[in-house]
């Protein structure tokens, strides 16, 4: 295998780590801003801002959920895109040696 492959692929993990780390500072400031503005006393009556924190303490839950899971998808067409790429390379390779193995008429 073809080294450019797997520096292409370290450097595409290096980004997706690089953004997921991105997203999980993210996270944490969107939990302090949510646990900051809610109150700390718990009331049972129905609040319309409760319910506004809580959908968004759900969406919150959701965005993790769905980037834990494009994150396990992505994975294996990473490095299906990376075999290829180096079987392209070595493609180009054998050939060009070929070429210059044969002499010119």
């Amino acid at each position: 295998m073809l080294d450019g492959g797997t520096k292409f692929e370290e450097m595409i993990w290096g980004l997706i780590k690089i953004a997921l780390g991105a997203m999980g500072v993210l996270y944490v400031v969107e939990v302090l801003r949510i646990h900051a503005r809610s109150d700390e006393s718990y009331r049972s009556t129905f609040r319309r801002a409760r319910s506004i924190h809580f959908i968004e303490r759900l969406l919150i839950w959701a965005g993790v959920v769905l980037i834990r899971i494009l994150v396990r998808l992505i994975r294996p067409v990473l490095d299906t895109l990376a075999e290829a790429s180096a079987d392209v390379g070595e493609r180009i390779v054998a050939r060009r040696a070929a070429s210059a193995r044969k002499p010119e008429l």
